[in-house]
C-alpha cells in the first residue's frame, strides 16, 4: 500500500486502490480511481454509487473535458510527469480556481520534495509515495518557506499585500 502525506503532515496509508483499464469495479465498495480515458469512454454509465471514487488526470488530459462531472468526483489524483512539466501544477490551480473542486486533489507520480510546497499552496490535499520511498521532513517541506510573493488559493497573503496593508 502507498503511503500518503497530507498537507497537515500527517502520514497515513492509502485506502484508495488504482484500478487499470480493464479491472472490474471493486464489489466490496471500496474506494477506486479510474483513468481519465476510462472515465470519458463510460459516459453517462458512471462507476458504482455506493463506493468513493474518483479519477486520474495526466498532463495531457483536458479537465474540461470531465467539468460536469467534477462535482460527483471524491477524489482526483494528479500523475505529475517529468520535472521540466509544469501541466500538473495549472491543472491542480483549474481545479480549485476555475472548476471550484472542493474534494480532495492528490498527486503521485515524478514530483520532487521542493515541489510539494508549491503544489500545496496550488490546492493540493495530498502526496502519494509508493511503499518503498523514504519520505521527506514534513518540517522541511510546509515549513521551509515563511511567506509567499504569489497569489494562491490556499493563501497565505503575499508580501506585497502584506506591505501594503502596513502588516
Amino acid at each position: 500500500m502507498s503511503k500518503i502525506i497530507k498537507k497537515n503532515g500527517e502520514i497515513t496509508v492509502s485506502h484508495w486502490r488504482h484500478l487499470e483499464e480493464e479491472t472490474p469495479w471493486p464489489e466490496d465498495c471500496s474506494p477506486f480511481t479510474i483513468s481519465f480515458s476510462r472515465l470519458k469512454s463510460l459516459g453517462i454509465d458512471l462507476p458504482h454509487p455506493n463506493s468513493e471514487w474518483g479519477v486520474r488526470i495526466r498532463p495531457e488530459d483536458d479537465l474540461n473535458e470531465i467539468r460536469d462531472i467534477l462535482g460527483e468526483l471524491d477524489l482526483v489524483v494528479l500523475e505529475m510527469g517529468p520535472f521540466t512539466d509544469g501541466r500538473s501544477f495549472t491543472q491542480a490551480r483549474d481545479l480549485r480556481e476555475r472548476f471550484n473542486y472542493l474534494n480532495e486533489i492528490r498527486v503521485i507520480g515524478d514530483f520532487l520534495q521542493d515541489q510539494m510546497y508549491f503544489l500545496d499552496r496550488l490546492g493540493v490535499d495530498s502526496f502519494e509515495f509508493n511503499s518503498e520511498a523514504k519520505l521527506p521532513d514534513q518540517e522541511k517541506v510546509f515549513g521551509e518557506f515563511s511567506f509567499a510573493y504569489q497569489v494562491a488559493p490556499n493563501g497565505p497573503e503575499p508580501v506585497c499585500r502584506k506591505r501594503a496593508l502596513g502588516i
